[in-house]
């Protein structure tokens, strides 16, 4: 890389199938955010793409707990403040 070189940041969000909470929520895409464990980041950093693809799973996993919270409009609202 030289100082000609034009840097592009940039970043991806990878989905996977809904989990049934998800799709209860929000039915519009079937998806929902790929979720990686912490002991999977350097499977996912280092590994081939066929071993980090198969990460790619529907949260949860096996072992793994989901727990709702119901939130408020204003969450959201470009009003809100703090």
């Amino acid at each position: 890389m030289t100082d000609d070189d034009e840097v592009v940041e940039s970043c991806a969000l990878l989905t996977v199938p809904a989990n049934p909470l998800l799709a209860e929520i929000d039915n519009t895409t079937g998806q929902m955010p790929a979720i990686l464990r912490r002991e999977d980041y350097d499977t996912w950093l280092r590994s081939r793409v066929a071993e980090a693809s198969g990460l790619l799973e529907t949260y949860p996993r096996l072992g793994w707990s989901v727990t709702r919270w119901r939130l408020t409009s204003t969450i959201s609202s470009s009003t809100s403040h703090g």
